[in-house]
């Protein structure tokens, strides 16, 4: 069964991009960075490479933490400098209504004959 409800998109493609890459450049900071903590002695069994992996390892957290601040810069300025940034910003702040929604969907989930609340572009999820 086709669905008749339209299909709203929540980020626009440049959005899209912006977000995955700070989700990979973050997640390769976390990754490098916790392999600071990995002794040595556990890949010195492979000899000579080692080295280079650790080496490596320094290369890629500092590529990815670059990434991670360049990305940022762009985003900041992303919202900054154009309408549909802005408008996220102000739609993403914390208002009156967030209070109501959440009063209102207690009450559903105390009463589940009770309506859920009709929540605008964000919610306080």
């Amino acid at each position: 069964m086709v669905s008749t409800e339209p299909i709203i998109e929540r980020l626009n493609r440049q959005e899209r991009i912006q977000h995955m890459v700070m989700l990979l450049a973050f997640t390769t900071l976390t990754i490098t960075g916790f392999l600071v903590f990995l002794p040595e002695r556990y890949v010195t069994f492979i000899g000579t490479p080692a080295e280079s992996f650790f080496q490596w390892r320094g290369y890629i957290h500092r590529f990815a933490g670059l990434l991670t601040v360049l990305v940022s810069i762009y985003h900041i300025g992303y919202i900054i400098f154009t309408e549909r940034g802005r408008w996220c910003l102000r739609e993403l702040l914390p208002c009156k209504r967030d209070l109501t929604d959440l009063w209102q969907m207690m009450q559903h989930f105390l009463d589940p004959k009770k309506p859920i609340p009709r929540f605008g572009w964000y919610n306080y999820v």
